[in-house]
């Protein structure tokens, strides 16, 4: 769409604020965005609460593994959503973090048949992103996890709401990681 998508207007204000203001809201104490690195500068003046990292990337796989080596160490349940998804409610992903009970590695939602993000994930899970690659994309891990992740049912059309052209941008309506055991929070935004 001629920029980063991190950067288009949403009801007045960039995609990449609204999906920060969403996760702090739900209680994440601090928010990493993976932008690429030309345009980390502009993504971290629109949205000054953020970690913002730039990382030159060749795909969501290895913009995960960015954001995961930039983690404080003490996180360990990470939510991750990329940001070029409509922002999902405060009520969605504080539901998503409720659910990740102890025999669990991940929740992901759905609404009807359609699943989507944010996911929420153990951080322990995400091992197979540490290292050098190559890395499975996000949708093959969590399929490998098996009974070990949760398809949670929500009310929130948003989870996948992709905003890839003009027209999506314009029909979306106005309304986007990491909890460590200690109860401080941070988001992955990838």
């Amino acid at each position: 769409m001629g920029g980063p998508k991190a950067l288009l207007l949403l009801d007045g204000a960039p995609l990449v604020a609204q999906h920060v203001a969403r996760l702090s809201e739900a209680g994440c104490q601090s928010v990493l965005v993976v932008a690429p690195t030309s345009w980390a500068e502009l993504v971290r003046a629109s949205a000054p609460e953020a970690k913002v990292i730039g990382a030159s990337t060749a795909s969501q796989a290895e913009s995960l593994a960015a954001g995961l080596q930039a983690l404080d160490a003490s996180a360990s349940v990470v939510v991750v959503t990329p940001v070029d998804m409509a922002p999902v409610s405060e009520v969605t992903v504080r539901g998503l973090l409720g659910a990740l009970t102890p025999e669990r590695d991940a929740v992901t939602p759905r609404c009807g048949r359609v699943g989507g993000h944010p996911v929420i994930i153990r951080r322990a899970a995400l091992e197979v992103y540490a290292g050098g690659g190559p890395y499975p994309s996000l949708h093959a891990h969590l399929e490998s996890l098996g009974a070990r992740r949760l398809r949670l049912e929500v009310d929130d059309l948003a989870v996948s709401r992709d905003l890839d052209t003009p027209e999506d941008l314009r029909s979306t309506p106005a309304f986007v990681v990491v909890e460590p055991e200690a109860g401080a929070r941070q988001s992955t935004l990838a």
